[in-house]
């Protein structure tokens, strides 16, 4: 497996870990939502609610691919996408 691909399926499995236990919560208004981009390289994990009347997003994790290195743009993990990147 090149170092893309390797990237690419490391990124969303541990997205997916967090979506997973996320799922768990017992708020079952909000909905999670895994975006993986593999044409642009942008993997991204959120959450989209409503609030009254008003919709409500949150970006936990966005990461992108370039130049073959891996670019964390967002991380509202407490401990730190990185840290779960490089377990």
């Amino acid at each position: 497996m090149d170092k893309l691909t390797a990237y690419r399926e490391l990124i969303k499995q541990v997205l997916t870990e967090y979506d997973n236990l996320s799922r768990q919560s017992p708020d079952k208004n909000a909905e999670n939502c895994l975006v993986f981009d593999e044409n642009h390289d942008h993997y991204l994990w959120l959450t989209v609610d409503w609030q009254g009347s008003k919709r409500l997003k949150y970006t936990h994790v966005h990461i992108r691919i370039k130049n073959e290195k891996i670019f964390i743009e967002e991380d509202w993990t407490e401990e730190g996408i990185a840290t779960e990147l490089m377990n």
